[in-house]
């Protein structure tokens, strides 16, 4: 994470964050029965929440509008074993 800034961090997380956001509207929508066809509904939420769509260029505005901070703990440190078991 060293070769980003705070900004860019905070930037595509807030991106990445309101995109899961938007396709989550479609997927509520589906689930629901409702019409998909009555246009962008994902833009529409966006809209809504943002007075504008979310992109990779507005979100460096929009994460410091409404203070999103991606924390992120470098003292963490994350392990993983995706190797079975070997007990008998």
């Amino acid at each position: 994470l060293n070769a980003y800034t705070y900004k860019e961090i905070q930037s595509f997380s807030f991106f990445v964050a309101i995109t899961i956001l938007h396709e989550f509207v479609h997927a509520g929508r589906k689930a629901n029965g409702l019409n998909e066809n009555a246009g962008e509904m994902g833009w529409g939420w966006e809209i809504e929440a943002f007075k504008r769509t979310v992109n990779p260029l507005s979100s460096d505005d929009l994460y410091k509008k409404f203070n999103w901070n991606f924390k992120i703990d470098r003292k963490q440190q994350f392990q993983f074993n995706f190797l079975p078991s070997l007990k008998n």
